[in-house]
């Protein structure tokens, strides 16, 4: 990894702007998938337990049930992505600007992005690679920022356990066919709904202090 440092600040307003918009977007997709969620274990709790009036009835349930929890899975899907490009797009861009002026930074902004898709390694190097951002920022701003070390641990303890719980339930996805299951399977997912809230308000913040104090060097350098 080279340890030269960028020489002069990227303007970040636009793609911070953009970041933030669709993480709240994805954080109200969590709610709506949280709402659905219930509604599809309600949905079988009555199958097993032969509360509908009928089998017309019950297969009339099972298909809106089906048609809305596919409209919103394509719906979180789509927002998902989204929001995961603006992110790594706003990590690069915040690692290029935590290299100006520093003397040595470990972590190149290809490599702050491109560690979360080397397995195993991208269970603490993308966190390293935040922490190091945020440490330099703090030194050109003339900053503490000492909130830095219990939020970005709180994040990224969140995002370790987004990730096994989401894991988890694809895995249960494949197999799932009895309606014990498939309830099994959904009381999954909606934890790693639950998850990706607070997940996602600690990603919120680190991208609003980072900007901000960014933003603050960029005019004054």
């Amino acid at each position: 990894m080279a340890d030269y440092p960028a020489d002069k600040y990227r303007d970040a307003t636009s793609l911070n702007l953009w970041t933030l918009r669709f993480l709240y977007a994805h954080m109200a997709m969590s709610v709506i998938a949280i709402v659905s969620g219930y509604m599809q274990l309600e949905v079988l709790q009555a199958m097993d337990l032969g509360a509908f009036e009928s089998q017309e009835a019950m297969e009339a349930a099972a298909e809106a049930n089906d048609t809305r929890e596919q409209i919103v899975s394509i719906l979180q899907l789509l927002v998902f992505i989204t929001a995961g490009v603006l992110s790594l797009k706003w990590i690069h861009r915040a690692c290029f600007n935590a290299r100006v002026g520093a003397k040595y930074m470990e972590f190149t902004p290809g490599w702050a992005v491109g560690w979360y898709f080397i397995p195993f390694a991208n269970f603490w190097k993308p966190y390293q690679a935040m922490k190091e951002i945020w440490e330099n920022t703090a030194v050109q701003a003339n900053k503490s920022m000492t909130e830095g070390g219990w939020l970005l641990g709180c994040w990224w303890t969140f995002w370790i356990v987004s990730n096994i719980v989401a894991n988890a339930a694809f895995r249960m996805s494949l197999r799932a066919d009895t309606i014990d299951e498939l309830s099994s399977m959904t009381k999954v997912m909606l934890a790693s709904d639950l998850v990706d809230i607070p997940l996602t308000i600690l990603f919120i913040q680190i991208v609003r202090k980072l900007s901000s104090t960014q933003e603050v060097v960029r005019v004054t350098s």
